[in-house]
C-alpha cells in the first residue's frame, strides 16, 4: 500500500443494523482500518442495539432528530432534517480531521457528500448499492405515486452517480447503467464486496437446536428484509407448489423486520401453509438459522447490486436457489441453481430438496467461490487503487481485469 489515507465515509442510514447494505459499509470500514487508513464513520443517530459495531473505526453520529425511530430502509419525511444533521456534522468532520477522499454509500450520502466536497474541495468516491429506478417505485403502493417516484428515481440515476469523481459498482450490470448514463468509463469502477468467514460463537450447536424445534421437514430459508423488491410475497406465494412435491417442507422467513412487515407480506401473498416467520435480532441469530437450512433462496429478480445475502448464503455452505437477475457470482448447476422466472425458482427449490448430494455438490461449490473470489482484502486493494487514481499517488497494480474487469463474475 503506497499510502495511508484519512476516509470520511457517509452512510446516510441507521447504523449499525443486520440490513445487506450496512453489513456491507461495516464489513469494508472495518477492512479498511485494519489497512492502517483512518476511516472516520458519518451516519445517523440510531442503530439496532444487537447488531455489531465498526471495529477500530471512529463512529460520528449526527444529532437525534426527536420521534425519529425508523430502523428500516425507504423514504420518511423526518430524513430531510436526519440528511441537513448529517451534512453539518460531515462538513465538521471533513474540516477537523483533513480527509483526502469523501466515500459515500448510496445516493443521499451522495448528495450531502457532493455538497460538502464542492465546500471542501475534498474528491468524493460513489459507492452504489443499487440504481433508483429499481427501488424508489416499490415503497409506494398508489399508481400515481409510483409514476412520480419512477420519474424521481430517473431524474437522481442521470443526475447524481456522474457528480462524483469516482463511482464504485458491485457488479457489471451496474458499470452498465451507470456509463449509460452519463458516468465517465474513466470514473467507473467494478468492485464487488468481500464476505466475512468464520462460524458464529455456539453456531453448529444453535443450529441443531433450531432444526430440532422446526421440526423434521426439509428446510428452505429466506434471510433479510420485508421490502417489496425483494419479493418475498411472490416466494411465499409460489411455495405451495414446493409443498405440493415435498409436504412437510417448511419455508423460513428469517428477517429484522416486524410482524407488522410480515402481516403486510402476507395480505400481499394470501394463505401460506408451511411458511414459518423468525424475527432475528442479530446477524448471529440469522446466520445459525441458515445454517440449519437444506436450501437457500433468493427471489429478487431485478438487482443491479449485489445481495449479500447471496454472500451469506454462499459462505454457510448452502444450496442456493436465486432469481437470475440476483444470481451474481452464480453459474447454473455450477456453484448455484439459477432461475428465469417464479416458476423455475420453485422448481428449482423442489429438484433441490429431492436430490440432497446434488445440493451438497452445489452448497460446497458456493463456499468455494466465495472463498477464492469474494473477500474484503481484493476489494480494499481496488478501492485504494481508486483512491490513489484522485490523489495523484502511485497505485498498486491491478488485481483482475483492469477497472472494468469482470473476472469475479
Amino acid at each position: 500500500m503506497a499510502r495511508v489515507y484519512r476516509i470520511a465515509m457517509v452512510a446516510a442510514c441507521p447504523f449499525p443494523t443486520s440490513q445487506g447494505s450496512q453489513v456491507l459499509i461495516r464489513q469494508l470500514a472495518e477492512t479498511l482500518a485494519a489497512r492502517r487508513h483512518a476511516v472516520h464513520l458519518v451516519t445517523y443517530h440510531l442503530g439496532e442495539p444487537a447488531a455489531a459495531a465498526p471495529a477500530g473505526v471512529q463512529l460520528h453520529r449526527a444529532p437525534a432528530v426527536p420521534g425519529y425511530r425508523k430502523l428500516g430502509s425507504g423514504p420518511a419525511w423526518g430524513k430531510l432534517w436526519l440528511d441537513l444533521l448529517l451534512l453539518l456534522t460531515l462538513w465538521r468532520v471533513v474540516r477537523r480531521e483533513a480527509v483526502d477522499v469523501i466515500h459515500a454509500h448510496n445516493y443521499e450520502a451522495l448528495l450531502i457528500g457532493w455538497l460538502v466536497g464542492r465546500l471542501t474541495g475534498v474528491p468524493v468516491v460513489y459507492h452504489s448499492h443499487n440504481v433508483m429506478a429499481a427501488e424508489l417505485p416499490t415503497y409506494f403502493r398508489s399508481a400515481w405515486a409510483r409514476r412520480a417516484a419512477a420519474g424521481l428515481a430517473r431524474l437522481l440515476d442521470r443526475e447524481l452517480p456522474r457528480r462524483a469523481q469516482a463511482c464504485l459498482a458491485l457488479s457489471p450490470e451496474a458499470v452498465e447503467f451507470y456509463a449509460a448514463h452519463g458516468v465517465a468509463a474513466e470514473r467507473l469502477w467494478l468492485v464487488p464486496p468481500g464476505i466475512e468467514f468464520g462460524e458464529p460463537p455456539a453456531g453448529a450447536a444453535e443450529a441443531a437446536r433450531l432444526r430440532h424445534g422446526l421440526g423434521a421437514g426439509p428446510l428452505v430459508i429466506y434471510t433479510g428484509n420485508l421490502d417489496q423488491y425483494q419479493r418475498v410475497a411472490a416466494l411465499v406465494r409460489g411455495f405451495e407448489r414446493v409443498r405440493a412435491a415435498a409436504p412437510a417442507a417448511q419455508l423460513v422467513i428469517a428477517s429484522h423486520g416486524s410482524a407488522g412487515d410480515y402481516q403486510a407480506v402476507l395480505a400481499e401473498a394470501g394463505p401460506a401453509p408451511g411458511v414459518r416467520f423468525v424475527r432475528s435480532a442479530s446477524f448471529e441469530e440469522t446466520r445459525a438459522l441458515l445454517l440449519a437450512a437444506e436450501v437457500a433462496v433468493c427471489p429478487r429478480m431485478a438487482c443491479f447490486g449485489f445481495p449479500i445475502k447471496l454472500l451469506n448464503y454462499m459462505a454457510a455452505g448452502k444450496a442456493v436457489v436465486a432469481a437470475r437477475g440476483s444470481a451474481k457470482g452464480l453459474r447454473h448447476l455450477e456453484n448455484g441453481y439459477v432461475a428465469e422466472d417464479d416458476e423455475a425458482l420453485m422448481a428449482g427449490v423442489v429438484q433441490l430438496l429431492e436430490q440432497p448430494a446434488m445440493a451438497a455438490r452445489l452448497g460446497a461449490a458456493a463456499r468455494l467461490t466465495v472463498e477464492t473470489r469474494f473477500h474484503w482484502g481484493h476489494a480494499a486493494r481496488e478501492i485504494e487503487r481508486c483512491y490513489a487514481s484522485l490523489t495523484g499517488e502511485r497505485a498498486e497494480p491491478a488485481l483482475a481485469e483492469g477497472r472494468l474487469g469482470r473476472a469475479n463474475f
